[in-house]
């Protein structure tokens, strides 16, 4: 069943809920620069979102499942008030099994994949925005995803200090407190960051994290004690 259309995104709600800072900073961005959202409000976990719901009456939300837990999911698509309303967009490659086994029941109607280029995030939302459903086409809902390079490279490329650092950034900490929890200078992390970017040829910090998030192998000989 269609919903109702939204027209513009200018003047309509939205919500991002995640605990990943490049994910946040990206996304909100994304949408001012693209759409002209104005009203845009991050929360760190859906039990956050919900207590505000009520008074904001957001028209989309956006979940980044790589940094919420199933329990924190299964309370948000949970609530009653939610179901018919709200058009929940997943973003990432966590959780999809659950994503597929409630899609029917609550109100989903996007997912978009971690390594989707900005056009596609364009194209999904002048869909949704339409009324109607964008599944990704880099989603798999029950397989895990293929990398789409050797991920194995990347640690033989890096020093053990741009390992600290590489685990810290897949963690969602920003420039400030990653420095803090390295006794660096923030400056030495921007210089470390570009250097992971050069050798590891990826263009930004984002795509870097989204494909080795998800691989476990590569999560395994990064430093430890690692907190994923």
């Amino acid at each position: 069943m269609k919903r109702k259309k939204l027209g513009n995104l200018e003047n309509i709600n939205i919500a991002v809920i995640s605990q990943n800072y490049f994910f946040n900073e990206g996304l909100i961005n994304f949408l001012h620069l693209t759409f002209d959202c104005r009203n845009v409000i991050h929360y760190d976990s859906s039990f956050e979102y919900i207590k505000d719901e009520s008074q904001k009456k957001f028209d989309f939300v956006f979940i980044e499942t790589g940094s919420i837990q199933k329990f924190d999911l299964l309370a948000l698509l949970g609530c009653d008030f939610l179901r018919g309303r709200v058009r929940i967009i997943f973003v990432g490659n966590q959780h999809f099994d659950l994503v597929n086994d409630l899609s029917d029941k609550f109100s989903l109607t996007g997912v978009l994949a971690y390594k989707d280029p900005s056009i596609t995030y364009i194209k999904a939302l002048k869909i949704l925005i339409n009324g109607e459903k964008y599944i990704s086409d880099n989603i798999n809902p029950i397989s895990s995803q293929v990398p789409s390079r050797d991920n194995n490279s990347i640690i033989k490329k890096l020093t053990p200090r741009e390992l600290e650092v590489l685990k810290l950034l897949c963690q969602g900490l920003d420039a400030e407190s990653l420095a803090e929890r390295l006794c660096i200078s923030p400056r030495t992390v921007v210089r470390h960051k570009t250097n992971i970017l050069k050798k590891t040829g990826f263009s930004s910090t984002l795509q870097l994290v989204a494909n080795i998030v998800d691989q476990p192998n590569i999560k395994e000989k990064l430093p430890h004690p690692l907190l994923w």
